[in-house]
């Protein structure tokens, strides 16, 4: 059967098998559920919102369970207008308080979800929380044969199988999984955001764990504009604080994470660190038979397994590893940054232990513009502080700007190279 939702107007409201809760309170679970050949849901015009088998609540709280299921052949969710919010087997918290388990799934054949305007978000199996407090889980998986989200938009979000929490706190495991046969997830647009199998944090705290994955046959991350972030099975924190554990996964057949723009930032299965301080551990891999990381732009980073800090602090354990068939990562653009199993510090401050391996058949890490750096499996630090041990392997190959060449080990390639720039580190901890 056909399940058709729409909402036209000023401040819509369309709610297709969903929850939506204003100034309430509910102790128990909420169940929400959309199934059908095809499911579609549509809102369209100022501050709108979308939400297909959702719950969106507003000044509410909830002790206990909020399962949100979307599941069919072709299931649709779009939101199109200022200040746009498409929830598609998501919750969506404002103001709120819940206390338990917060469950969203979103799976089909094909799965898509759009918001389109200013300040749009798309949310497809994910948690979005603003001004809010969670004590217990959030559970976000998105899986499907094609698994699409897209956001279009001034300071647009486009979050899949993701977490956004502002000004927000959670204490508790934040498990967030995209996976599927082609899982796609864009934002396009002025600061932009893609979160796909991702935790975003502003102005927020965790106290606990947050777990993200991202695997399939071919899982694709993109971010297009001015200051975009593009994250793609990675944990980005700005203005923020945990203290636990953070374990970013990406693998697949073929992985690729791409942001375009000035002071662009692709963020592969990585820590991006701003403002924020950190008390805990750091686990980040990368595994598949094709794994792209590509930032271009001026003053952009592409992190790939890596952790970059700015004006930030942590205390703990780095574990930065990076091991595919084929590992390529790549920052184009004047002063670009590229760092595959590396930690990258400005202004900040560790104590800790840190280990940095790159492995692989070909590994390859290349900055190319006016002042470019590569880094792979190395720590650098500028105007920074830090102390305890850092064990750095970036398995032997050619290297280039700081020389070594030769039959550069027979066993297979890695490359670390530097052009039209200043430095490529490799296997070492440099202090600036």
């Amino acid at each position: 059967a056909a399940v058709t939702n729409v909402g036209i107007g000023n401040k819509v409201k369309a709610n297709l098998g969903s929850t939506n809760m204003e100034n309430s309170k509910v102790t128990g679970a909420v169940v929400n559920t959309a199934a059908g050949a095809a499911v579609t849901n549509v809102a369209i015009g100022n501050k709108v919102k979308a939400n297909l088998g959702s719950t969106n609540m507003e000044g509410s709280e909830l002790k206990g369970a909020a399962i949100n299921t979307a599941a069919g052949g072709a299931v649709t969710n779009v939101g199109i207008g200022n200040k746009v919010k498409a929830n598609l087997g998501s919750t969506n918290m404002e103001n709120s308080k819940a206390t338990g388990a917060l469950v969203n799934t979103a799976g089909g054949g094909a799965v898509t979800n759009v918001a389109i305007g200013n300040k749009a978000k798309a949310n497809l199996g994910s948690t979005n929380m603003e001004n809010s407090e969670l004590k217990g889980a959030a559970i976000n998986t998105a899986a499907g044969g094609a698994v699409t989200n897209v956001a279009i938009g001034n300071k647009v979000k486009a979050n899949l199988g993701s977490t956004n929490l502002e000004n927000s706190k959670v204490t508790g495991a934040v498990i967030n999984t995209a996976g599927g046969g082609a899982v796609t997830n864009v934002a396009i647009g002025n600061k932009a955001k893609a979160n796909l199998g991702s935790t975003n944090m502003e102005n927020s705290e965790l106290k606990g764990a947050a777990i993200n994955t991202a695997a399939g046959g071919a899982v694709t991350n993109v971010a297009i504009g001015n200051k975009v972030k593009a994250n793609l099975g990675s944990t980005n924190l700005e203005n923020s604080k945990v203290t636990g554990t953070i374990v970013n996964t990406a693998a697949g057949g073929a992985v690729t994470n791409v942001a375009i723009g000035s002071k662009a930032k692709a963020n592969l299965s990585s820590v991006n660190m701003e403002n924020s301080n950190l008390k805990g551990t750091i686990i980040n891999t990368s595994a598949g038979g094709a794994v792209t990381n590509v930032a271009i732009g001026s003053n952009s980073k592409a992190n790939l397994s890596s952790v970059n800090m700015e004006n930030s602090s942590m205390q703990g354990t780095i574990v930065n590893t990076t091991g595919s068939g084929a590992a390529t990562n790549v920052a184009i653009g004047s002063n670009t940054t590229a760092n595959m199993g590396s930690v990258d510090m400005k202004n900040s401050s560790y104590s800790g232990t840190i280990v940095n391996t790159v492995t692989g058949m070909t590994a390859t890490n290349v900055a190319v513009g006016s002042g470019s750096e590569a880094n792979s499996g190395s720590v650098v630090m500028k105007n920074r502080s830090g102390g305890g041990g850092a064990g750095n392997s970036s398995s032997s190959g050619v290297v280039i700007n700081d020389v070594k060449i030769p039959l550069s080990e027979l066993s297979g390639q890695n490359a670390n190279v530097a052009v039209g720039g200043k430095t490529s580190n490799k296997n070492s901890v440099v202090f600036k």
